[in-house]
């Protein structure tokens, strides 16, 4: 969001402004990664395609075999990555196009999808599951990355 007032409003397309911006967007998706890597308990990383190219070159080949691809769990592994780059090959091709058209208010409309999805998240985590997000403090000696539990405040009738 703040890239997109910056470029619309202020930007003089000087070397200093660009690499500042440039930075502040690589910041923004690092962020992101982690984010995302953290509550999906590394199973999801949103800004490496070269690890998701890999892991699915592994998995279509463990498909050679007839009993990995009736295998439930690898074959939804493999949808959730076909996803994750079908949907990341969308938005850049189709974000491309809306550049050419808009330019730097195309920002703007992926601020405003990622609020719609982040309102989604939070009204099906906290009120369509009737529980409360909480954030478990990691042992200091583990490597596991912190999960988000939901507990059930539910009464039986």
């Amino acid at each position: 969001m703040v890239a997109g007032v910056y470029l619309e409003s202020y930007y003089q397309g000087s070397l200093n402004e660009t690499e500042l911006l440039v930075a502040l967007m690589i910041f923004a998706m690092g962020l992101q990664n982690g984010l995302v890597a953290s509550i999906s308990n590394a199973a999801v990383k949103t800004t490496h395609l070269t690890g998701l190219t890999t892991d699915l070159g592994i998995l279509f080949a463990s498909f050679v075999k007839i009993e990995n691809r009736q295998n439930p769990e690898l074959v939804n592994k493999a949808k959730l990555l076909m996803t994750i780059m079908m949907s990341y090959m969308a938005g850049g091709i189709s974000t491309g196009f809306m550049f050419m058209h808009i330019q730097s208010k195309v920002l703007f409309i992926a601020c405003i999808v990622l609020l719609v999805v982040v309102g989604y998240d939070l009204y099906k985590l906290r009120y369509a599951s009737g529980g409360e997000i909480s954030l478990p403090r990691p042992h200091s000696n583990e490597e596991t990355p912190m999960r988000i539990e939901i507990k059930n405040n539910r009464r039986s009738a």
